[in-house]
């Protein structure tokens, strides 16, 4: 069951900000499991990583802080519960490694709450000294 919540599309969760206390939802960031993954490729496998129905893909090349990225939004479907989801995701590379930031929702928000602190995260992006 862990590697269910910790594993997904090639990658594995290295963090998580949680944002309870400021109301819900909170924001992951994932390393994939092989070394120097085009951040496009890591995307694709990522949004294409779990049971539900993917559609929509859309990928655009942007700049997040100090690095070239690569961003897809995406929609989800569960065929279970039939409910539809919008999704955001971004992956850069730095130093041999892929990392993917994803935005997550809470258990009474949904993802479009936490989109602003994602957006913050991915501008303020920037290599260790």
């Amino acid at each position: 069951m862990l590697a269910a919540l910790t594993r997904r599309g090639g990658t594995t969760v290295r963090c998580e900000v949680d944002g309870r206390k400021a109301g819900g939802g909170f924001l992951r960031i994932w390393a994939t499991d092989a070394p120097a993954v085009a951040p496009r490729t890591a995307l694709e496998g990522f949004a294409n990583g779990t049971g539900d129905t993917v559609t929509g893909q859309q990928f655009r090349d942007v700049r997040a802080g100090g690095f070239d990225a690569t961003e897809v939004t995406w929609l989800t479907s569960n065929p279970l519960s039939e409910e539809k989801a919008r999704n955001w995701a971004l992956a850069v590379q730095s130093a041999g490694q892929t990392l993917v930031f994803t935005v997550n929702e809470g258990l009474i928000t949904e993802r479009a709450d936490v989109l602003p602190a994602y957006r913050l995260a991915a501008q303020g992006l920037a290599a260790a000294a």
